[in-house]
């Protein structure tokens, strides 16, 4: 049976024996009241009551049990889905940590997961990138970490070093004599 089904059978019972238990109490207090409490009548009555008073209970404990497991049902769906959340959560946060540690030890990623990780945490981004400095002569180059429909679909992979690399640079620079690319890196 339903759990629908079941609820509404027993809600309809429990009103049923409701009132047929609001029907018993008015007829044995008109016969207390008359002097008849003490008669055959008024003991059938009572006798009736108690049973109808029994049935009731046991159609609301039904009820209440019902009510119990649909609860429960719904509160085992709910932690699933938190389950499922927290998880795809934690995978999130697992990429984004692989990420920032290969960024950090100078490594090339595409340009998609340094995007998730600067969305991420753009202080983390920062640090990773301060840390990659101390690295750039071993940049290994890494595939993507989330799945290829996540990534933009602009037909071709950037490669943001050289895009930023090929960029026209708009403030002005000491006269090359000044200062030598050489002595600059020797710093």
């Amino acid at each position: 049976m339903k759990i629908g089904d079941a609820w509404s059978k027993y809600h309809v019972q429990s009103q049923l024996y409701s009132n047929r238990k609001k029907e018993l109490i008015k007829k044995r207090d008109t016969l207390i009241q008359s002097g008849m409490g003490d008669t055959e009548e008024a003991r059938g009555v009572i006798l009736e009551l108690s049973g109808v008073t029994e049935q009731y209970e046991q159609a609301r404990n039904a009820m209440g049990q019902i009510m119990d497991y649909a609860a429960n049902l719904a509160n085992m769906e709910n932690t699933k889905q938190q389950a499922e959340a927290a998880k795809e959560y934690g995978d999130e946060l697992a990429k984004i940590l692989e990420v920032a540690r290969r960024i950090s030890k100078g490594g090339k990623v595409p340009p998609y997961d340094e995007k998730k990780l600067m969305e991420f945490s753009s202080e983390m981004y920062q640090a990773a990138k301060n840390a990659a400095m101390l690295h750039e002569m071993e940049e290994e180059e890494y595939d993507s970490l989330w799945e290829e429909e996540e990534e933009p679909d602009d037909g071709k992979k950037r490669d943001l070093k050289k895009e930023i690399s090929e960029k026209e640079l708009s403030i002005e620079l000491p006269e090359s004599g000044d200062v030598t690319i050489e002595a600059a890196a020797a710093e």
